[in-house]
């Protein structure tokens, strides 16, 4: 009977100190919590840049704007607690970081699933320097150009890679422009898209694209669209063009195109095809566009261009699709080939810089960022 009590008193023991034990342990759903940071560092010519204001921002279809600021430690490290996990699947919520650095704004890349945490967020800087009062003389990595017949008039999107091999932020000087570039004769009523620039840093004069925004070391797309009578000019493309690649919907009248190749048409939509003339590492190009014989392609579906082909247009497609310009801020350019649901975030970016540009006052009129915040939401939701 004594060991039988001890055991039992002994068992007893045991189940005391677990229920104890769980008593004032805290809840297990409590311990799992893990705080959700954006670890990041500034860096200008690898080097770690400390005592640098960081901006956080959060872009969302129920809102957007600018989260919380730090300054940089002193190896160019930040950290900041995000207010919920990343995850497209939950809540359309993106987040990135901004630097002002020498009067040039520096964005990181867009955050938008919770693995994007695990990499350690870089944002790089740069020293700037004057450009030439006339522009720097900048090699173009592509040029696509897309070329649609209206009532009366033909509508050109242009888009140009720029490649700055320099290690500096080129900067406009007074009275001058960061970057030239000649367009057709007779281009008018230029309209400025993309995200490398804003509608009042770029012009068309004398026939001559003239952009004054800065210009960061590396690739930069500059989106623009504009004019013409007709399809019948020349495009002068001067210093190294890596590749060039001009699309003309259909119907359209017959053409001969020196300086490029004709290539496989493209079919974007089922009845919407795009005749294509194509050519690569162009030195001091000239194309001329003239008047051929034949008659204009009937739009069929082009069963015989391969299925990579058919991706990288459709991609730039949405990139040069027109639409109607958005005045007064800096927009997240969307990068041929990206998914459905990249382009969507990249909207949501752009509208939480609109709001940006807004609260600083860079948008004089309220109308402007109505209009402009209501054609983006349209765009987003195009895309579902």
């Amino acid at each position: 009977m004594r060991r039988v009590r001890r055991a039992a008193g002994s068992g007893y023991g045991l189940a005391s100190l677990v229920l104890l034990q769980l008593i004032c342990t805290p809840p297990l759903v409590a311990q799992q919590l893990a705080v959700v940071e954006l670890r990041g560092r500034v860096l200008m010519d690898d080097v770690p840049l400390p005592s640098t204001q960081v901006i956080l921002h959060r872009v969302g279809l129920d809102g957007s704007g600018p989260l919380d600021s730090l300054s940089t430690r002193p190896d160019g490290s930040f950290r900041f607690r995000l207010p919920s996990v990343p995850d497209p699947g939950v809540k359309q919520t993106v987040y990135f970081a901004s630097v002002l650095h020498e009067g040039v704004n520096y964005f990181g890349s867009a955050i938008h699933l919770a693995t994007q945490l695990d990499t350690l967020y870089e944002i790089r800087v740069y020293e700037t320097e004057g450009a030439p009062v006339g522009g720097a003389a900048l090699p173009l990595q592509a040029r696509y150009m897309l070329l649609e017949e209206h009532q009366g008039f033909w509508t050109v999107t242009d888009l140009l890679q720029v490649n700055n091999p320099g290690q500096r932020t080129l900067v406009a000087v007074a009275q001058g422009v960061t970057w030239g570039y000649p367009f057709p004769e007779g281009a008018s009523d230029l309209e400025v898209g993309g995200g490398e620039m804003t509608p009042n840093a770029a012009d068309l004069i004398g026939g001559r694209l003239r952009v004054t925004s800065s210009i960061p070391p590396g690739m930069r797309e500059f989106l623009v669209r504009y004019r013409l009578a007709d399809p019948f000019v020349t495009l002068s493309l001067p210093g190294f063009t890596g590749e060039m690649e001009l699309l003309v919907r259909e119907p359209a009248p017959p053409l001969e195109v020196a300086g490029l190749q004709p290539a496989s048409p493209v079919e974007m939509e089922q009845g919407l095809t795009y005749r294509r003339f194509v050519g690569d590492s162009l030195q001091d190009a000239t194309v001329i566009m003239s008047p051929g014989p034949g008659q204009p392609v009937v739009p069929t579906r082009w069963l015989a261009v391969g299925l990579a082909l058919v991706l990288a247009i459709a991609s730039l497609y949405f990139v040069l699709r027109p639409r109607a310009g958005v005045a007064g801020h800096h927009e997240v350019p969307v990068q041929p080939a990206t998914t459905l649901f990249e382009r969507r975030q990249m909207l949501l970016l752009e509208i939480a810089c609109l709001d940006e540009s807004r609260a600083k006052g860079e948008i004089a009129v309220e109308e402007e960022w109505v209009a402009s915040r209501r054609i983006l939401l349209e765009r987003v939701q195009e895309l579902g």
